[in-house]
């Protein structure tokens, strides 16, 4: 079994964003592999692999925060659940940096429980001389599954109408199973050409067990009459492939 400081606690998770963050002296980029990992009982442990392609030194820190989704949107807390090893660390040059990952509790009951760890630089409190400037900080956040002690899959129920007095295509999805979906291509497309009327202008990522999801998109009712919303993505080993008419 994986054992772990109680420090290494601070820093595990879901998702990613990545950020490159530069000076004047010169330029960083870190990126890391792979981009989720999922955990359960015939895997305990996982790894990150994090490389700096850059030009200097950088320090790490890491997070783990509980992920759910409430009223649609996501809410992050951060948890003990996950352990990290190491949680801080520096980064050189061309350099790269192995960081595992484990439960330290139980396996959730049924449902799948979704985590995010977060990838954080560490920025000196002060700079002086020719490393003044603007510089942003990296970030990257990394989604992490904890599957249930029974196979479960996630089970997506969509509804799409047209709401005439805001001019837009309403797209709500509940999913009523016990894994998380995700969503890679939405979009309201013509019945005969294929021609796309109309996209989500927010970042559709995953729909997490138990959370529901919903989507405005602007379109006019010439366009609603011919639309069709088609939605593609993954649960677990099985494609989604969602056609319905705009109502």
């Amino acid at each position: 079994m994986f054992r772990l400081h109680d420090k290494a606690a601070r820093l595990m998770g879901v998702g990613l964003l990545l950020f490159l963050f530069a000076g004047i002296a010169g330029a960083q980029s870190v990126s890391i592999s792979p981009t989720i990992i999922t955990l359960g009982e015939d895997r305990e442990i996982g790894t990150f692999t994090l490389s700096n392609s850059g030009d200097r030194e950088t320090t790490i820190h890491a997070r783990v925060y509980r992920w759910d989704q409430d009223d649609g949107q996501d809410r992050l807390t951060e948890s003990q659940d996950l352990l990290l090893a190491p949680p801080i660390f520096a980064l050189g040059p061309g350099e790269s940096q192995v960081v595992r990952t484990g439960l330290r509790r139980s396996l959730p009951g049924a449902q799948e429980a979704s985590y995010r760890v977060e990838f954080q630089e560490v920025l000196p409190d002060a700079r002086t001389g020719p490393e003044m400037g603007l510089r942003l900080a990296l970030q990257i956040s990394v989604p992490v599954f904890i599957g249930p002690l029974e196979p479960g899959s996630a089970d997506l129920s969509w509804t799409v109408h047209y709401d005439r007095s805001a001019g837009e295509a309403v797209i709500a999805v509940e999913n009523q199973g016990y894994a998380h979906a995700r969503l890679t291509r939405m979009a309201l497309v013509h019945q005969d050409d294929d021609r796309i009327l109309a996209q989500p202008g927010r970042q559709l990522n995953y729909v997490l067990p138990g959370a529901a999801r919903e989507w405005r998109m602007p379109v006019d009712r010439q366009q609603a009459r011919h639309a069709v919303l088609e939605v593609r993505g993954r649960a677990g080993s099985d494609d989604i492939n969602v056609s319905l008419d705009l109502e």
